[in-house]
């Protein structure tokens, strides 16, 4: 009997997790830390509140993340002139650098994972995936 499609995604997402777990011990970042990190883009300056929703956080719980981030010198944070209670946030190069080991490691486990395909099958994998976010 073939195996369940939802057992198959879940299988894949705890391979995923695992991964992600490993560069998180790595780097020795917590979990909000990395996804603050991997919600930044390198040269961009965002609102506080912008990383907050980026991430799924309550404006509060992403102030928080911000200010560990901050604390470790991967972002930098300044008053919006204008609004006091905003802050405007951006990836020092120490967070820039994180941030691009961090790409390079997610990067070499999807080279991992498709090593042993043809092209045309990494195309099949890459379309079924797009089909399958679409659908959720």
């Amino acid at each position: 009997m073939a195996e369940k499609l939802f057992d198959m995604v879940v299988s894949i997402m705890k391979r995923c997790q695992m991964t992600e777990e490993k560069i998180k011990n790595e780097f020795a970042l917590s979990t909000a830390e990395y996804n603050g990190l991997m919600a930044m883009i390198p040269g961009e300056k965002i609102l506080c509140n912008v990383l907050s929703k980026r991430m799924e956080l309550s404006p509060s719980r992403g102030s928080r993340v911000a200010e560990r981030l901050v604390r470790k010198g991967y972002v930098r944070s300044s008053q919006v002139p204008n609004d006091r209670r905003s802050l405007e946030l951006s990836l020092t190069k120490k967070g820039s650098e994180m941030r691009h080991c961090i790409e390079e490691k997610l990067h070499e486990c999807e080279e991992r994972m498709l090593s042993t395909l043809s092209q045309s099958e990494q195309d099949l994998v890459r379309q079924g995936l797009i089909l399958l976010t679409a659908v959720f």
